[in-house]
């Protein structure tokens, strides 16, 4: 017998009363490693820092009289390895439950206090991802993206800023349901990673947008700026000939603050 358990945050506080009962009655708990770790006082202490589908069916092999418990963060049903995992239980005939926990999108709307029963949601966590064709056939829907391994909120936003998308609105959550958590709201190409220190932004909002504005006065309707981008903003202000004191303070600027060279858009 083995269950299966979403942990939501991966702290005990976000455990279901069902998760902790049965985590406090297994006589085996497998899971990652972080998730271990943070396990509720009361737990065996044997344990395995493994949740891959065949390493789990080989623990279960070795020991098949055991009570097992299988720790997942968040919410067994939402992108979870799970999905992968029940069908192999089943096929092996190995009894199982499911225990579901919060899940990031229910603890990030909870934070906000928004309802997320109309979000569009999508994983961009460890698979590919087109942000921008995500967003756009959403119909005009919130879109939720669960991120992770080389997505991240800086790297979607960079792409989403290049076609076009800089002003969306965008709510980044991070470690949710922790005391460490951190809710930011900003428009996309804030986002995008071209900053280190957040409080640079303000200055940069002016600059930038001052330059952009005499631009599109001067009759041009859409730049898009990439690659390194002190350079770019320089070549950009080069070829179009305008707001030159606005190029020349947007060069003093990029020279004093470290850049990451995302891409992005106007």
């Amino acid at each position: 017998m083995i269950t299966l358990i979403g942990m939501g945050s991966g702290t005990p506080e976000s455990l279901t009363a069902q998760g902790l009962a049965a985590l406090q009655n297994a006589g085996l708990i497998l899971g990652a490693k972080r998730l271990l770790e943070q396990l509720p006082q009361g737990c065996t202490d044997h344990r395995k820092a493994l949740y891959q589908p065949e390493d789990v069916l080989a623990a279960l092999a070795a020991d098949p009289e055991v009570d097992a418990a299988l720790v997942y963060s968040g919410d067994t049903g939402f992108y979870s390895g799970a999905a992968q995992l029940l069908p192999m239980l089943r096929a092996f005939g190995i009894s199982c439950r499911v225990l579901p926990g919060l899940s990031s999108v229910q603890l990030l709307a909870a934070a906000v206090g928004r309802s997320w029963q109309e979000w569009k949601l999508v994983s961009a966590h460890g698979c590919a991802c087109d942000p921008v064709a995500e967003c756009l056939t959403a119909g005009g829907k919130p879109v939720f993206f669960l991120t992770g391994g080389a997505e991240t909120p800086a790297s979607l936003c960079g792409r989403l800023a290049a076609a076009g998308l800089g002003d969306a609105h965008v709510l980044v959550g991070e470690e949710l349901g922790r005391a460490e958590a951190e809710i930011r709201e900003d428009t996309v190409w804030y986002r995008n990673g071209w900053l280190e220190d957040p409080e640079d932004y303000g200055l940069l909002d002016g600059l930038v947008r001052a330059a952009f504005d005499a631009a599109r006065s001067a009759g041009v309707k859409e730049y898009f700026v990439s690659g390194e981008a002190a350079g770019e903003y320089r070549r950009a202000f080069e070829v179009y000939d305008y707001a030159l004191d606005q190029a020349e303070e947007l060069e003093r600027f990029f020279g004093r603050h470290s850049c990451k060279g995302q891409s992005g858009g106007f």
